[in-house]
């Protein structure tokens, strides 16, 4: 039972693991002071990337898109809390709004709960952080925020609106190259490390294969619903 439930959760766990690993690398490897800010890790790889980011041309256009695309994200949050908040209005009942509600609300308290985490025990700074505003920028919160809540929202809809498998599978792999898109946007925006981008990509795919392990464990799909009714 314990190695059944173990195996239902061995891809969270593994990429755990490997978030924690890389997490104590950037504290620990190639690590340079900076002046007045703090310690970067992978120092050589980090600025080197920084670099041909500016070279490339920073402007605040990338900023301002990857806020909005931050914005769509949290709209489809509020999007899934109006469906359960209807559901529990209707239904009169928390133990009638669908499990896949709950398996939501799980996932994006865990996240606020890790995005709460790093803003205080601060892994990075901004490249653009000074004495007076030190900003953490590890992991980033955007990228953190955009892939989990787009990524979940998009399994969540296939949960109510059935699809055929091409479609499904088409559609999975454009969120995935929509979210690193997305991830890339936010490097060369220069609010961010290549290693803080690398983070919360990790970090990312933890909270969105737990919720597909707990949506395994916990939601029926709708047909056994509907025939147990």
């Amino acid at each position: 039972m314990i190695m059944k439930k173990i195996l239902d959760y061995l891809t969270p766990i593994i990429l755990a693991i490997i978030f924690i690993i890389f997490t104590i690398l950037v504290k620990t490897v190639d690590v340079h002071y900076i002046y007045k800010v703090g310690y970067l890790g992978f120092y050589t790889a980090n600025m080197n990337v920084f670099n041909h980011v500016l070279e490339f041309g920073r402007t605040g256009v990338l900023d301002k898109v990857t806020d909005v695309g931050l914005y769509l994200s949290i709209a489809i949050v509020l999007a899934f809390a109006v469906v359960g908040l209807v559901q529990l209005i209707k239904r009169k009942s928390f133990k009638k709004v669908d499990p896949i509600i709950y398996v939501l609300l799980a996932t994006y308290v865990i996240s606020v709960a890790f995005y709460l985490i790093f803003e205080i025990a601060k892994i990075n700074y901004s490249p653009f952080s000074t004495p007076d505003e030190l900003k953490a920028s590890y992991p980033s919160s955007h990228i953190l925020a955009f892939s989990v809540f787009l990524t979940t929202g998009v399994i969540a809809l296939f949960h109510y609106f059935k699809a055929n498998k091409i479609l499904i599978i088409v559609t999975y792999i454009l969120t995935g190259l929509l979210c690193l898109v997305f991830a890339l946007s936010r490097l060369y925006s220069g609010e961010h490390y290549l290693s803080d981008v690398i983070g919360s990509l990790l970090l990312s795919g933890i909270i969105i294969s737990l919720f597909v392990s707990l949506k395994r464990e916990f939601v029926k799909p709708v047909e056994l619903v509907e025939e147990e009714k």
